[in-house]
């Protein structure tokens, strides 16, 4: 597994934008061009230069792959199926995990939550423990909210499903061993202050992974 990330504060600028797009495959490009603003377009950029890094470690150059994307409109390159991979971004951070097994990633800034949301879709685990990281503090339980929020995500890109709060793996997101049971690994990590980074993998071969940070540069 590998996981790298950074942040898109210095594309966020449309004449940056329109130079470095053409470092990258039609793919991206026509991904970047169909965002309407800035920091979406930036956020598709960054993405792409995460895809080229990782793929440019594997001898790829990432201009030449082919995409094509499943039923569910999940992207896989054509030429390398022993390649899986998962893009997440939330606000300023794009993220990207690289395995030989499905997986899936998932970024979130913490935030303000909403007790309804949590009240209405969260599982009864999940709601004891917002609520007794919410005694301690409300930035406590906003954090908690963020790394639960995206376990499941991750989970449900892993899978395939999707988010689906009715679905046992993602109900039992912070339960390690139950997801070890069904073959399904994962860590959770702080990217920056005020950001949360949660990937799964089908390869259990997860131990000292790290994200990497990655900055901009002309590849």
């Amino acid at each position: 597994m590998e996981i790298s990330y950074m942040d898109i504060d210095c594309l966020m600028n449309m004449d940056k934008i329109e130079q470095y797009k053409q470092l990258f495959s039609e793919y991206r490009i026509a991904k970047i061009d169909k965002c309407k603003l800035v920091k979406n377009k930036a956020q598709s950029l960054g993405v792409g230069y995460l895809m080229s890094i990782l793929l440019q470690n594997r001898g790829i150059d990432e201009k030449t792959v082919c995409y094509l994307e499943n039923e569910h409109g999940k992207p896989f390159l054509k030429d390398y199926t022993d390649i899986h991979f998962s893009v997440s971004h939330s606000d300023r951070i794009v993220a990207v995990i690289f395995d030989e097994k499905p997986c899936g990633i998932d970024v979130e800034k913490i935030k303000k939550y909403s007790q309804s949301v949590v009240n209405r879709i969260f599982c009864e685990q999940d709601k004891k423990l917002m609520e007794q990281a919410a005694e301690s503090s409300y930035d406590e339980a906003a954090k908690l909210f963020a790394k639960i929020w995206t376990r499941k995500e991750a989970i449900g890109k892993l899978s395939g499903k999707g988010l689906d709060f009715t679905d046992e793996l993602q109900k039992n997101e912070l339960n390690h061993e139950y997801l070890g049971l069904q073959g399904i690994y994962g860590v959770t990590y702080d990217a920056e202050a005020d950001f949360v980074i949660s990937a799964f993998s089908s390869n259990p071969d997860i131990n000292g992974i790290i994200p990497i940070k990655r900055e901009f540069e002309t590849i």
